[in-house]
């Protein structure tokens, strides 16, 4: 039987349509069976999740956990932080007070001589969360989350920083050569004790008030617009860049600067 070229073409291309239709619906298939098994995995995670979400209950407990020597801390949970400077103790303590079953959701560890404190897992409510750190050398304190930090006794060391990026009430008793506040949140900051500098820079609205700091010389750069008080034995500079005045103590050498509104005023 002869066959012509064009049926023979027109054969071709009608098996080649038919192998592509055959593979596509294969593919959708394929496609089909993968999209029910990503679904099914989604919600069975949604579903673990869920199951592991709490919120605290109970009466606070306390919790102990021991580390080696803490020098700094950072913190991401709100927290009222107690500092308490032992220089006698050996390994640091970290003492949690908090609702029982929320123990598990607080996570702390130590590397390289720092403490990180966050939450783990879901967590939808809690009580307050009392955290005792005590170390022979706590030098740095960085808040990421609101927070009230206070000092049980006088922090005596050569330096110590302390850093709030969140809206915090401090209240830190320091003795030493140098001390650095750095405050970028809402709330008020008490500072008491003595220093020979103190360099303290407010880039927001937080009330600050360092009289009680008896420093020999201040470095002070501000944006905020609420007023400050510092206190100077013999210097006292001041970038003043925004419209909140700074009061001063005592009767140091002033330099002021800035592009701000605000201005040195002796607090006499």
């Amino acid at each position: 039987m002869c066959i012509s070229s064009f049926t023979l073409i027109r054969c071709n291309c009608l098996s080649g349509i038919f192998g592509s239709l055959q593979q596509s619906k294969q593919l959708y298939k394929s496609f089909q069976f993968i999209l029910l098994i990503s679904l099914a995995f989604v919600n069975a995670s949604c579903n673990l999740f869920g199951e592991k979400c709490k919120a605290g209950e109970g009466d606070p407990f306390e919790q102990v956990r021991s580390y080696e020597t803490i020098n700094s801390i950072d913190f991401s949970i709100p927290v009222t932080l107690n500092l308490v400077h032992n220089p006698n103790i050996g390994n640091s303590k970290v003492t949690i007070v908090a609702q029982e079953n929320t123990y598990n959701n607080i996570f702390t560890k130590v590397d390289n001589h720092q403490l990180t404190i966050e939450f783990i897992g879901c967590l939808e409510g809690h009580g307050e969360i009392i955290i005792y750190v005590e170390s022979s050398d706590i030098r740095e304190v960085i808040a990421n989350s609101p927070s009230r930090i206070v000092s049980e006794n006088a922090i005596e060391l050569d330096s110590f920083r302390l850093e709030v990026n969140q809206s915090s009430n401090v209240d830190l008793f320091f003795v030493g050569h140098h001390i650095q506040a750095d405050l970028n949140g809402s709330g008020n900051v008490a500072l008491k004790g003595g220093s020979d500098y103190l360099n303290l820079n407010v880039n927001s609205n937080m009330e600050v008030n360092t009289y009680g700091l008896l420093s020999d010389t201040t470095y002070l750069q501000t944006t905020s617009n609420k007023d400050i008080s510092v206190f100077a034995f013999n210097i006292l500079e001041a970038e003043i860049n925004g419209t909140g005045d700074v009061y001063y103590k005592e009767n140091p050498e002033t330099v002021s600067s800035g592009s701000g509104s605000g201005i040195l005023i002796e607090d006499i």
